[in-house]
């Protein structure tokens, strides 16, 4: 096989495992966040390192399977190539802020609210967007699969909940032992909270009550558009060069997309870490560097670098099996992430067998979505 414009999986079979692996490393990258909060690495540093490992991957891919090939057919002056740069670019400023959003819609709400708001909504907008952009499958197969993939997600929540009403319970009953009310836990220092936040029907008391909300509705709608943004910037090998005039491929877009992701990155980063959302201690960029060694950083390289596998995995699958159907199977990573949940970090002992139950109904849907998706094709 040629790899003239880059390596490009030569089939369906081929291309779909590709798709699997993006689910399975969308699905994992969290566990390095995870790690980084274990070692108190502040959240700003963990995600400046994990841009740069998510930048450093694409160069790789690009110039050793992408054959340094930046455009598909043509040049810059190609008929596509403005809609393309922009299309990448865009795209990796999208998914940057909607990432961060969904990091912190998770630590304000937990998962439980997080994910079928946030994961749910991207899962069925992010397919709708972008089959419009390249209509590729059979619709009614796709979006039956995509139906199963939201009712995953929301039985997957019902199972989480039924947990934490599990674990709550019993700290309650630990909490009256030590001499509080069963039900009953010390009131926070109304006086120690910011006073716009205690007077009734201000801005800051509707932000502090409903930002979990906003933040997980407004990260489900920017992760919907970077898939369909970067389904117009990257050719389709089954078409014409003079089709693909000006377009990129999918290693070249993914440096593109890489690169907007760095280069949002710093701002960002000094802002969560000036006002974080989360209720983290207020820090500088330059003092929350200088305060971790040096191998702190490695939890976030490796986090963007399993990420980044799974993305460029999800761009050179969807060249093959089109782009709706390859981000629908890759937005299965909540329940890679349960299993992590479920067997490594044993959040599940000791939980009611309903949970279980929900779980259990969960695998099944994920797995009749994906066999669904894959019959569209």
């Amino acid at each position: 096989m040629s790899f003239e414009h880059g390596w490009e999986p030569p089939s369906f079979a081929v291309a779909f495992p590709f798709a699997v692996v993006t689910c399975v490393c969308w699905g994992s990258w969290s566990n390095a966040a995870k790690a980084a909060d274990d070692k108190k690495i502040p959240f700003g540093a963990f995600y400046g390192a994990y841009a740069v490992g998510c930048f450093l991957f694409a160069i790789l891919a690009f110039v050793t399977l992408g054959n340094w090939r930046f455009f598909y057919c043509g040049d810059i002056y190609g008929k596509h190539a403005i809609k393309a740069l922009a299309g990448a670019v865009f795209a990796g400023f999208v998914f940057n802020l909607a990432n961060i959003l969904l990091i912190l819609a998770i630590q304000i709400a937990g998962l439980v609210v997080a994910f079928p708001i946030g994961i749910g909504l991207a899962l069925v907008l992010g397919t709708v967007l972008t089959y419009i952009v390249d209509s590729s499958g059979n619709p009614i197969l796709l979006f039956s699969g995509v139906l199963l993939g939201l009712l995953a997600v929301l039985v997957s929540t019902v199972g989480q909940k039924i947990r934490d009403a599990h674990t709550k319970t019993i700290a309650q009953d630990n909490s009256s032992e030590d001499g509080h009310p069963s039900g009953f836990a010390p009131l926070p220092d109304i006086e120690a909270s910011p006073e716009h936040l205690q007077s009734p029907g201000t801005l800051g008391q509707f932000w502090n009550r409903h930002k979990s909300m906003l933040l997980c509705g407004l990260c489900g709608v920017l992760m919907s558009c970077w898939s369909p943004l970067n389904a117009m910037a990257v050719a389709d090998p089954d078409k014409s060069c003079s089709d693909n005039e000006g377009l990129l491929t999918a290693y070249s877009s993914f440096v593109l997309f890489t690169g907007a992701v760095v280069v949002s990155t710093p701002p960002i980063a000094v802002l969560l870490l000036h006002y974080p959302l989360n209720g983290d201690k207020p820090q500088t960029l330059p003092a929350a560097l200088a305060s971790l060694p040096w191998h702190a950083h490695l939890y976030g390289l490796a986090g963007g670098a399993i990420w980044a596998v799974g993305t460029l995995s999800n761009s050179i699958a969807g060249s093959k099996l089109g782009f709706a159907l390859s981000y629908a199977v890759g937005q299965a990573a909540p329940m890679v992430a349960t299993l992590w949940g479920l067997l490594y970090y044993r959040e599940f002992d000791g939980a009611p067998v309903l949970s279980f139950v929900a779980l259990g109904f969960m695998f099944v849907l994920y797995a009749g979505a994906i066999a669904l998706i894959a019959l569209s094709k």
